[in-house]
């Protein structure tokens, strides 16, 4: 397979995007006009996405049946909702 082939196949297009969620959260840190609360709340938001592009990708819950997937969906909502409840 060549290097162009590689780089229009799905894993390394959702490799991107988690190396470009990791790279804005961590450039979030170096705007100062965001108080840390604010900071940390961004920085929350981006892990749990980065969480359910996992799951759904790379664990291939796109293609289970779809009680399982709204399973994850689900667990992947509380969790962070609970996670940014008892944040902020």
């Amino acid at each position: 397979m060549s290097m162009l082939a590689a780089i229009k196949e799905k894993p390394f297009l959702v490799l991107l995007t988690l190396l470009a969620l990791t790279l804005m959260a961590w450039l979030l840190g170096s705007i100062p006009a965001l108080n840390a609360r604010m900071l940390g709340t961004l920085i929350l938001v981006i892990a749990f996405v980065k969480a359910r592009v996992v799951i759904v990708h790379f664990m291939e819950t796109h293609a289970t049946r779809r009680s399982i997937r709204l399973a994850f969906e689900a667990w992947i909502l509380l969790v962070g909702t609970i996670t940014l409840g008892l944040y902020l």
